[in-house]
């Protein structure tokens, strides 16, 4: 089962979590590498029009390592209705070898970025991880918090649902 609550501290965010709301469009992704995708980085205003969950975790975090087994479930249960699912490495131990070898381990399919300066963990005000956020077709956060949580399966459903 999952353990509510609780997660890993990152030393990489110094600010207060900024709680995202409905009118909230959400901060760039600015990562220094990426496993798992071809191409480009994701921009997230090219998303528009596709529900996006936003994870941000680390390979050293049990309650992350936890959520791994749900989110891959998110991924493949919804690729096909349009959900994309990026994930962000927190600062500490993001390197791009060994990441790539956890991601084919695990059979992570998904992109993760590797946020080696935690620029994107500050921007989006992350403190504890894991830490997700639902992105609905129109580009605003719909929701934020612990992945857990049966509010982020919700706002999933929710962002599904909404149109562009």
């Amino acid at each position: 089962g999952l353990v509510l609550g609780g997660g890993c501290e990152s030393s990489g965010s110094q600010k207060k979590a900024a709680s995202a709301t409905q009118t909230q469009s959400p901060p760039k992704i600015e990562v220094s590498d990426w496993v798992n995708l071809e191409g480009g980085a994701p921009k997230l205003a090219d998303l528009k029009g596709r529900p996006v969950v936003v994870e941000f975790w680390a390979t050293w975090c049990p309650p992350c390592l936890a959520m791994i087994p749900h989110i891959k479930d998110l991924h493949s249960k919804h690729a096909d209705d349009g959900l994309v699912v990026l994930t962000v490495h927190a600062p500490e131990g993001a390197r791009k070898k060994a990441l790539e070898h956890f991601a084919k381990e695990n059979k992570i399919k998904y992109p993760i970025g590797l946020d080696t300066a935690g620029k994107t963990m500050d921007a989006y005000g992350v403190e504890q991880i894991p830490h997700a956020f639902v992105i609905d077709r129109s580009g605003k956060v719909l929701w934020d918090g612990y992945p857990g949580e049966p509010e982020f399966d919700a706002a999933v459903q929710k962002a599904l649902k909404t149109t562009s």
